[in-house]
């Protein structure tokens, strides 16, 4: 499940500017999702 999660995240475009940029979209958007679900127990 957790798999699938990560690749459909991978095909979100990443909107943000080169400068800055030190993580890939996809695993910011994993971890704060993960973070939502544990703060929700």
């Amino acid at each position: 499940m957790l798999n699938s999660l990560i690749e459909k995240l991978k095909e979100v475009k990443d909107f943000r500017k080169s400068q800055g940029r030190r993580h890939e979209l996809s695993v910011v958007l994993t971890i704060i999702i993960l973070a939502l679900l544990i703060n929700t127990y």
